[in-house]
């Protein structure tokens, strides 16, 4: 599918005035489904195969998808309009043209412009058969738009495919609605109340998390996060210590004893973990120029590898905390972030995308002691960590106390409070450039599992 003109606008349906991308498979579905309205004025026997068609493909698996994403697409700049209401019925009329005697109401317009203006859905190992097929292209060439009207689309159907970017993904970070069995008799059912009621709109039916496929580069041991927001309290980034062991010690309580060693750390005995665990990082207010340090949320980041079965135990386990007891200070209310909370303090894309450049959010506990007489440096002890993770040698290596980015706070004031596993070990801010491409999320050093290390991306260079 490629947008001719270059832009995709529609409007994501939990969030008016923000823009959907990429195109949800159930957008492209109800599409075809208004085309098959156009064959019927053709050919009823024509019709009926094309109905055939979509119920045959509304019962497949959500596809992958090819597009643009991250970094790769832009947004238009949102400006309110003030349109007059289609349906509203002038009952006196005045002198005035008709259209300025309606009232109007405020609408928006997102649109998204990605760097290659093609999407192609891909279902994979699926082939239809040659009347599915043949029905299918008479749908789709019939299809002028996606989304607003504006957002003009020609459309075909392939037996290739470009590698995909996006693929259904239990611990995914985007959600997408997709098709299911019965989807065409429900959009069906919604036209015909839409004939006496207008107002009524079809469900947003099933949504399926997807998450994006790692391109061929080095990347680090973690993965997707779950995202919480705090609030209640107003803290720093230098009490995140005091934050963090707080909510995982909460969210131990609630997993269980015998709990995998991926959401514990360690075994049942006791012993540390000998696979990655999960780790938890602050969400600050952070890299603009007004930003203060203050956390917004916490990220429960997730190993590459962990099961579904485990993932599913996290889930339910966060579900039911609620409230975070602090004494005199409080208490802090923690909750899964809505989609609609548009906070960019709270998006965790922005760790996850792939740069040459990072630096530190939190500063760095290095592993080892350095002992400069001795040749190990504190720059070694941190190429030594780096290689730990898999990670290509830098080419740039910069350690200091100050931070490198706007409201984060120096090492020396970051408090250590509740986690043993820094105590007596030097904290450094770092600013590291790798020769090629690495992605996120990228922790670092000793307690990088407890929110100590974690590292921004900054550009490509």
């Amino acid at each position: 599918m490629e947008y001719l003109l270059g832009r995709a606008v529609a409007s994501d349906v939990s969030q008016r005035d923000a823009a959907e991308w990429p195109p949800h498979p159930s957008r492209l579905f109800s599409a075809l489904v208004d085309a098959l309205a156009d064959v019927r004025v053709d050919s009823s026997d024509e019709h009926a195969r094309c109905e055939a068609a979509l119920r045959w493909l509304e019962k497949l698996p959500a596809p992958e998808i090819a597009a643009s994403i991250d970094d790769d697409v832009s947004c238009r700049t949102m400006v309110k309009h003030w349109v007059p209401i289609n349906d509203e019925t002038v009952e006196r009329l005045r002198s005035a043209p008709l259209v300025e005697q309606r009232k109007r109401q405020e609408r928006f317009f997102p649109a998204i412009i990605p760097a290659k203006p093609v999407v192609t859905f891909i279902w994979p190992s699926v082939e239809p058969e040659n009347e599915h097929a043949r029905a299918l292209d008479r749908l789709v060439e019939r299809v002028p738009y996606l989304g607003h009207s504006s957002s003009l689309v020609r459309m075909t159907r392939r037996s290739d495919a470009p590698p995909p970017t996006l693929a259904p993904s239990l611990d995914g970070n985007h959600i997408l609605r997709v098709p299911g069995p019965g989807r065409l008799d429900r959009l069906n059912a919604v036209h015909q109340l839409r004939k006496s009621d207008t107002l009524v709109q079809p469900p947003k039916g099933r949504e399926v998390a997807y998450g994006r496929i790692r391109p061929a580069r080095p990347y680090g041991p973690y993965g997707a996060a779950r995202i919480v927001t705090v609030g209640g309290v107003t803290l720093g980034l230098e009490h995140m210590a005091s934050l963090i062991v707080r909510y995982r010690e909460a969210l131990l309580s609630l997993l269980g004893d015998n709990a995998p060693e991926v959401l514990t750390g360690h075994s049942g005995r006791g012993i540390p973990a000998a696979r990655t665990h999960i780790a938890y990082v602050p969400l600050a207010n952070i890299d603009h120029e007004f930003a203060d340090g203050t956390i917004k949320g916490i990220a429960v980041v997730l190993p590459r590898e962990i099961a579904d079965d485990e993932l599913l135990r996290l889930d339910v386990a966060m579900s039911r905390l609620r409230t975070l007891h602090f004494g005199s200070l409080g208490n802090i209310a923690v909750g899964a972030r809505h989609r609609e909370d548009g906070r960019r303090s709270l998006d965790f894309r922005r760790y996850a995308r792939a740069a040459t450049t990072w630096v530190s959010v939190t500063p760095v506990a290095l592993s080892l002691h350095p002992k400069p007489k001795k040749g190990l440096s504190e720059e070694q002890v941190v190429l030594k960590d780096l290689a730990r993770l898999g990670l290509p040698q830098p080419v740039e290596l910069y350690l200091q106390d100050v931070a490198f980015l706007r409201g984060a706070p120096r090492a020396r004031d970051v408090l250590r409070r509740g986690v043993s596993s820094v105590r007596g070990r030097l904290l450094r801010h770092v600013h590291v450039r790798f020769p090629c491409e690495v992605e996120g999320p990228l922790l670092l050093g000793a307690a990088r599992h407890m929110g100590l290390g974690l590292l921004l991306p900054r550009g490509n260079s």
